[in-house]
């Protein structure tokens, strides 16, 4: 797909694309998806499923996808227990999962919630919100080509600028780096006083 940089990124425009992807990387039939199916509770999804669907919503959008879930970020940046105690997600962790999956049911999010049962939060929408959040980030990349200041075009495979003047090659940041963005305000918000 050549993603059009310059025409709104809506979510009615990306779902009907992350849902083909779920469908095939899933076997299923697109009409048995719907934007709430939870991958892992509805259709048994596993981690290696879920990693497929990101590679290829990936290749699809030319968008690099985030590697790590929202919990895992926050763990990297910042003291892990914070956000997961003795398997447990915190109360912190359980503010951040609610505002930061906006998508998911939001009722599964309490108390007593075990790191390992997020996944199941996991739906077709929160495919669809990262592939939206990811080429939002895309659109407002800087495409001044930082050698030459040439107007860079994106590549036609991978999740990168080149310079059509000197080839200078400018990866997009990652989709962590994107979502960590996101998260610090999140952090803010929510994190200890």
């Amino acid at each position: 797909m050549s993603t059009d940089i310059s025409a709104p990124i809506t979510k009615d425009a990306v779902e009907p694309i992350v849902k083909r992807v779920v469908a095939k990387a899933l076997d299923v039939d697109v009409e048995e998806l719907s934007a709430a199916s939870s991958l892992q509770l509805d259709f048994n999804a596993q981690s290696l499923d879920m990693l497929d669907i990101s590679f290829a919503l990936e290749r699809e959008f030319r968008v690099p996808f985030p590697q790590t879930d929202l919990l895992q970020r926050a763990g990297s940046q910042f003291d892990e227990e914070m956000f997961v105690q003795k398997g447990r997600v915190t109360d912190l962790g359980l503010r951040l999962l609610q505002t930061g999956m906006p998508e998911a049911e939001q009722v599964r999010i309490k108390p007593g919630l075990k790191a390992v049962d997020v996944v199941g939060l996991i739906t077709v929408d929160t495919f669809t919100r990262l592939v939206v959040r990811l080429l939002e980030a895309k659109a407002d990349f800087p495409r001044g080509c930082p050698k030459c200041g040439t107007v860079m075009e994106e590549s036609d495979s991978m999740p990168e600028f080149v310079c059509g003047s000197c080839g200078e090659i400018v990866p997009l940041p990652s989709g962590d780096e994107v979502l960590m963005k996101d998260f610090q305000g999140l952090f803010e918000e929510f994190g200890p006083k």
